[in-house]
């Protein structure tokens, strides 16, 4: 019992990926809510950058419009 529980385990970090953080096992496809939060707060963090950069570059291009 305790080695399949090991065994599950390491196949649950094995199939981890990296982008969102989803747990994808061989024996369930059940996602938990912690696994939905990081989910939803790598894609934030992706969607806040965006944001950041597109700012910045529009600041950028006031700023050059500025100097000509």
């Amino acid at each position: 019992m305790e080695a399949n529980q090991i065994q599950y385990e390491l196949r649950a970090l094995m199939n981890r990926t990296m982008d969102h953080g989803i747990f994808v096992t061989a024996e369930s496809e059940d996602v938990t809510l912690t696994d939905k939060t990081e989910f939803i707060f790598n894609y934030m963090q992706y969607f806040i950058l965006l944001v950041l950069f597109s700012l910045i570059r529009r600041v950028n291009k006031f700023y050059l419009y500025q100097c000509l």
